[in-house]
């Protein structure tokens, strides 16, 4: 997994845990988007470790599949 990856899931769990926002257990941290971040703590209250992460990417890919779906029906039909 790449840095802002591992990033996002690590103070997700951390939040879940009720550790609050800090990426080593010290220093809070700020260096997020407050939206995914909510998504991924209540994703981390449900699953750990590799369950998190497919739950993240089922979570993302909905999301882009009710984006294309919204934009998608914002054009004229091709069918008149």
């Amino acid at each position: 997994m790449q840095d802002d990856g591992y990033y996002y899931l690590e103070i997700a769990q951390r939040v879940a845990r009720g550790e609050g926002t800090t990426l080593d257990g010290t220093n809070p941290t700020n260096g997020f988007h407050p939206l995914w971040e909510g998504v991924l703590s209540f994703l981390a209250v449900f699953f750990r470790g590799q369950a998190l992460l497919k739950a993240a990417l089922l979570f993302g890919l909905v999301m882009v599949g009710a984006a294309v779906m919204i934009v998608g029906g914002m054009g004229p039909s091709p069918l008149g």
